[in-house]
């Protein structure tokens, strides 16, 4: 995710755990997804849309100190990513370097199926036009306008910057907390949801590509506060 031009604000931070941690199979989800259903990520039961917002404000005004808080030490840069998501379980399937990499790679997450990515860029467009005056504010400066951006985000071959990706997490379509996995750096939670269980999964290249990710065994990918750096 490039970076925005906002003062970093620290934030509470969780550290990532040692102890691998994935998803339950399909027939162990069924029975604990109640259990998970009532765990949020802030001590709240509401789902209201401020309470989000507000989440979402705390992340992109912190999102250059989160970014230097999740670099590892320097002796694990000696794996590759591959390793590095082995570490927790996880590995990467790999999606079409197309230009619409991020929007395949969540319709991967979403449905096991990275074709079926088309409608999500329109629908990440009107959520960003509806909150416009929530996101101008963390706009990049190398978009002169909230216009040029939009423009920008409706081409077929588009960078998703982390403001693409944070509203892609509350879209209608989606409302899900976003983990990005990059080598040499934790997990980090773009938040979505209130709940943990909803999660997903992506590898990211800077400025390049992303990928999707799924736990070792092959079903959808999960992992716990302890393993993320999320904001309070």
């Amino acid at each position: 995710m490039e970076l925005d031009n906002t003062i970093a604000t620290p934030v509470p931070m969780v550290k990532i755990s040692k102890t691998t941690s994935k998803r339950k199979n399909d027939s162990e989800h069924t029975s604990t997804s109640k259990i998970l259903k009532t765990t949020t990520i802030c001590p709240t039961n509401s789902r209201n849309e401020d309470i989000m917002i507000e989440k979402q404000r705390n992340f992109l005004k912190s999102i250059k100190y989160i970014i230097e808080k999740s670099i590892l030490e320097k002796g694990s840069h000696a794996i590759t990513l591959t390793e590095q998501l082995a570490l927790i379980g996880l590995k990467k399937v790999k999606i079409l370097g197309d230009g619409s990499c991020f929007f395949r790679a969540i319709s991967h997450q979403l449905n096991r199926n990275q074709n079926d990515h088309l409608l999500l860029p329109s629908e990440v467009i009107n959520h960003l036009i509806k909150k416009k005056d929530f996101f101008l504010s963390f706009l990049d400066e190398t978009y002169l306008t909230f216009d040029k951006y939009i423009e920008e985000m409706s081409k077929s071959v588009t960078y998703v910057d982390h403001l693409g990706v944070t509203a892609t997490a509350t879209a209608v379509l989606i409302k899900k907390n976003i983990i990005i996995h990059e080598l040499g750096k934790k997990p980090i939670l773009v938040p979505g949801s209130d709940f943990v269980e909803d999660q997903v999964h992506l590898c990211y290249y800077p400025n390049i590509h992303y990928d999707s990710i799924v736990s070792i065994d092959n079903n959808f990918a999960f992992l716990s506060f302890e393993d993320v750096i999320i904001t309070s």
